[in-house]
């Protein structure tokens, strides 16, 4: 039996689907904690998983719902400030209070929602092993596939190569604070640097929701990418368990 973690946003959406995994995990023997903030533990009232809060001093009990409802009201660049704000306070979070958490807990790998960035660097500071899970649409960058957040079509076409690459920089130039924070921290804790945003993805396995007939043609995708849609159909909820952590 492994003691497995799992690192996720406290949005319904991504809680939904990596539960679904933590239970099917469940049901194969193993152990299974997820570390979130206060409101998660109800979120997830109806599952098996073992529940650690971690992050109760920078995100008390209904901040998430707030936060979330302040997004739904802006749009553009204010809705984008407004979201790096808020990634960049939660990465400071984990950074501090996710290791000593996990590392009590005694996990023994971890799962990791892939837009939950600080998970690779804390998984590399305790040597874990590490998964990330695409519980929303992969993000994972190359040139022939348009950024997530476009409505941009697919084609096979240099000039679309050039836009979907332009779109990136773009993106990473106005994410780069969040990034900023991930860098230093691999900094002070004397771990490699990272040199670009895929390098925070696990290189054991990434697992995707998302079937390939989906998704859009790609031609870089990491060998151990997988498509895995079976664990990720209708929750089978039970109930929850908070542990000491």
């Amino acid at each position: 039996m492994s003691r497995i973690g799992i690192l996720c946003p406290g949005a319904i959406g991504h809680l939904n689907p990596m539960c679904n995994l933590g239970i099917e995990l469940l049901r194969r023997g193993h152990k299974v904690i997820l570390f979130g903030v206060p409101e998660v533990e109800e979120k997830i009232s109806q599952s098996n998983l073992e529940f650690c809060e971690i992050g109760g001093s920078d995100f008390p009990l209904g901040s998430i719902e707030t936060m979330y409802a302040q997004l739904g009201q802006l749009t553009g660049l204010e809705g984008l400030k407004f979201a790096i704000q808020f990634f960049k306070k939660e990465g400071n979070m984990l950074f501090r209070d996710a290791p000593n958490a996990i590392r009590n807990a005694q996990i023994d790998l971890l799962l990791i929602d892939q837009v939950t960035s600080a998970g690779g660097t804390i998984a590399d500071y305790l040597n874990l092993p590490f998964i990330t899970v695409c519980n929303a649409l992969p993000i994972n960058k190359e040139p022939g596939v348009p950024p997530y957040f476009t409505h941009w079509r697919y084609k096979d076409v240099w000039w679309a190569k050039l836009r979907n690459q332009l779109g990136n920089v773009l993106t990473n130039y106005l994410t780069r604070s969040i990034w900023d924070v991930l860098v230093q921290q691999r900094k002070i804790w004397h771990l490699p640097p990272h040199y670009k945003r895929d390098d925070s993805y696990s290189k054991l396995a990434q697992i995707s929701q998302l079937p390939q007939e989906l998704d859009f043609p790609r031609q870089k995708i990491a060998p151990w990418f997988h498509v895995d849609v079976a664990n990720y159909k209708k929750p089978a909820f039970h109930n929850i368990k908070r542990v000491d952590c």
